[in-house]
């Protein structure tokens, strides 16, 4: 599964190259500063932090056809110690909301179509990408505001902590979302 989504990005990525080299292609780069940013505490204490994030799909890319959107992100993340010589790989979670977040986990509406799971090795700066063009595309189809994504260590069973950077883009931004689309209208 893990390989299926380095492939998705690799073709994402690839038919980006094609398409910017026709005239219609553009990219819009909307970046996230603290604004965009909340920051929960689990409530068993022993699972680090998790955040909610409010992603705006520009004006720009609202009808037209979306030929990639790409989340990044950086985080350190840190590994539960397996045994004396090695440590567990944590993971990261990105939850799409279908609705406002409350501040809890139980009984969060979540579209469950679009959980994704990623391993991150322990250390810091770690670089993530997300591919979240069906992610848009979906919302641009229903809806015209913020995605609202919850990203962390979500699930009960975590092997470590992750946690976003903030700073890490020129400007101070914490995140940053590549739309790549055609410039025509559809």
């Amino acid at each position: 599964m893990r390989n299926q989504r380095h492939l998705l990005l690799l073709i994402v990525f690839m038919l980006t190259v094609l398409f910017t080299s026709s005239g219609n292609a553009k990219k819009t780069t909307v970046y996230l500063d603290s604004s965009n940013l909340t920051t929960y505490a689990h409530e068993d204490t022993a699972r680090g932090s998790y955040y909610s994030l409010q992603v705006p799909v520009p004006d720009v890319v609202k009808g037209k056809k979306l030929y990639g959107v790409v989340l990044e992100i950086h985080v350190d993340a840190d590994g539960v110690l397996r045994d004396e010589e090695s440590v567990k790989v944590p993971v990261i979670e990105v939850v799409v909301l279908d609705g406002a977040y409350t501040g809890s986990l139980s009984g969060i509406q979540q579209n469950l179509n679009t959980h994704l799971v990623f391993n991150v090795p322990p250390g810091e700066d770690r670089r993530i990408r997300v591919d979240l063009t069906e992610i848009v595309q979906e919302h641009l189809a229903n809806s015209t505001g913020n995605i609202g994504l919850l990203v962390g260590g979500l699930s009960e069973h975590r092997e470590g902590d992750v946690a976003l950077r903030t700073n890490v883009f020129s400007g101070g931004y914490l995140a940053k979302v590549d739309y790549h689309y055609d410039a025509r209208s559809h």
